[in-house]
């Protein structure tokens, strides 16, 4: 989701509001790409964030406060001597492009008047923050240093002259008369589509706002130039026009698009996503309001998928050292399952020892455990006497015997523990919060998986709370609890669940355990039944697929073997109801 030049434009004009005047007290830098300035503007202290980050680049307020660094990287000690104590004079963006300048002005160390400009150009992976002297005067530093090595067109090095980034050789989208839009758009070929040729065509534009102005037109989002006539020309540019007036007048309507059902960020702008269901927005009072919102909700999700990628792959590690181990049993339980054989063997050379001479390498002898008797042949160690060969198979299946109920015991155990491992993995890949993400870590700690971080002694130790099982109530007189991961699952099936619930999981498959408890005195039904089957199905390894096997049984019938791990019980007399797996609409 990029954060574009219209963007760009709608924060500005906030800032410029909010900001000029102001003087700069402190500076920050967060990260290798984040800058965070400390503004006393207007009697209100404010945080501005200056992101250079490749995907999640941008300049907006934010009150979110962040971890500092001990000790300050140097482009961040740079900006303290240079623009701590100076008054910002104003915020401005170079054209249509996404480069947005904070002018500021003070007095230096020689006590002369001095302007220093800090030049935020976001542009994916090429986005940087510069120091400058000012307007093609030198750069005093950047947080990323571009040599010729890297870029030929245009370096950024301390004491080179700063200029701006190479304009694209597009149109000012301002102004633009009808006959002008409708050569440009006639010029192109018919199997282009629209959205693109406005893209390539008009400066300020990206891919979600070009696509804006072709919706509005009352065209499909996606639609060719070879689906145009006269009629929806005129309602292209009409649609440009329009949309383009607001932006120039600076009238926006700052607006967020979110999937209901995933509860993810489709998109952002400054304007009203028409291309988008109504139901779907949601919508803010500044540009810099919702920035604000979504950069702390990308940077959530960010630290959720940091962690959930961690505990993913110590779990495949873990995993693969366990089915690894299981192979090696199940190998050695083979050798095993030859015991009878070698005994025979023994009992072969046993009978015949009067035939066999030093120096055999095999001998025959008939099997007279066999129905009818056949003849076997036995080999045979060359360099043993006949009593040493015989007393060698006696040995290994004397071994083999005592090893068959170890290694059995050592098998079940192994496939215990990898069954333990998947149910783990897939409550970590459906876990949608820290909290849950939280609770598997410690779990997995506890359980010897992960090594627990060393806490500073001086430090208070966490008092965040475990997470809770979802529960979903309504009229019916019933309410369904879901573990979300091994923890609650024992919590809902062991603590809370009475004899008479009913307890569910998906048949043969990791998943949650789900509880359906009367609230009041109602009779199970097969509405819900049905309704809480869906939703074990959904909190499984088989959320993908269309149709699920649940089993469903009295709690009564649900125990946890003696040892087991977090999560891992038996159960009977159960019954099985095929269904399609669904989210549950609402839950705590």
């Amino acid at each position: 989701m990029a954060y574009d030049a219209l963007t760009m434009r709608a924060v500005v004009q906030e800032l410029n509001q909010t900001l000029s005047g102001g003087r700069i007290n402190r500076i920050f830098q967060t990260s290798r790409f984040d800058i965070i300035l400390q503004i006393h503007s207007q009697k209100i202290n404010y945080r501005l964030r200056v992101s250079a980050h490749p995907q999640q680049g941008g300049v907006y307020l934010t009150d979110e406060s962040a971890e500092n660094p001990t000790a300050p990287p140097m482009f961040c000690m740079l900006l303290r001597k240079h623009l701590e104590g100076i008054r910002i004079e104003r915020i401005f963006q170079k054209d249509l492009e996404r480069v947005m300048i904070i002018a500021c002005r003070g007095i230096d160390e020689t006590g002369l008047p001095a302007e220093r400009w800090l030049v935020a150009e976001i542009m994916g992976k090429h986005s940087n923050i510069v120091l400058t002297q000012g307007e093609n005067k030198p750069i005093i530093d950047s947080i990323r240093r571009v040599s010729h090595q890297i870029s030929r067109v245009r370096e950024i090095l301390p004491g080179t002259i700063y200029t701006w980034p190479p304009p694209q050789e597009r149109f000012d989208p301002f102004g633009i008369d009808r006959n002008t839009f409708q050569d440009i758009i006639v010029q192109k070929s018919n199997d282009e589509r629209l959205w693109k040729i406005l893209l390539a065509s008009f400066e300020g534009l990206g891919p979600l706002s070009s696509k804006e102005i072709v919706g509005r037109a009352g065209l499909e989002t996606d639609a060719k130039k070879n689906r145009l006539d006269d009629h929806h020309l005129l309602r292209l540019y009409e649609s440009f026009r329009l949309f383009w007036d607001d932006m120039g007048n600076h009238q926006y309507v700052p607006t967020m698009v979110i999937h209901p059902d995933e509860n993810r960020v489709v998109a952002y702008a400054p304007y009203t996503l028409a291309q988008y269901p109504g139901s779907w927005h949601r919508t803010y009072p500044t540009m810099n309001s919702l920035l604000a919102e979504y950069f702390a909700h990308w940077a959530g999700y960010d630290r959720l998928e940091e962690i959930r990628n961690s505990l993913v792959r110590s779990i495949h590690t873990h995993a693969e050292r366990t089915r690894n181990k299981i192979a090696a049993i199940q190998e050695s339980l083979l050798e095993a399952d030859r015991a009878d054989e070698l005994r025979t063997f023994g009992e072969i050379i046993t009978a015949n020892m009067h035939r066999i001479q030093k120096g055999d390498d095999s001998v025959q002898g008939p099997d007279y455990r066999s129905h009818p008797e056949k003849m076997v042949t036995v080999p045979l160690d060359p360099q043993k006497k006949p009593a040493e060969n015989a007393q060698m198979y006696f040995r290994r299946y004397a071994k083999a015997k005592k090893s068959q109920s170890i290694l059995a015991q050592q098998l079940i155990s192994a496939q215990q523990e990898l069954a333990y491992l998947e149910s783990t993995d897939t409550s970590i890949v459906n876990a949608d919060t820290p909290a849950l993400l939280r609770d598997i870590r410690k779990e997995l700690q506890d359980e010897g998986y992960l090594k627990e971080h060393r806490r500073n002694t001086k430090s208070k130790p966490s008092a965040e709370k475990p997470s809770q099982p979802m529960e979903i109530s309504d009229d019916s007189g019933f309410r369904i609890l879901i573990g979300r991961n091994n923890r609650q699952n024992d919590l809902v099936s062991m603590r809370i669940a009475r004899n008479e619930d009913i307890w569910l999981h998906v048949k043969d498959m990791p998943g949650s355990h789900v509880i359906i408890q009367k609230t009041q005195n109602a009779d199970f039904n097969d509405d819900i039944l049905q309704k809480a089957a869906e939703f074990a199905a959904y909190f499984s390894q088989a959320r993908q697929a269309r149709k699920v096997p649940v089993d469903y049984t009295y709690r009564k019938h649900v125990r946890k073997p003696r040892g087991a791990k977090p999560g891992m019980v038996i159960y009977d007399h159960q019954k099985t109801i095929l269904v399609t797996p669904r989210k549950p609409d609402s839950g705590r």
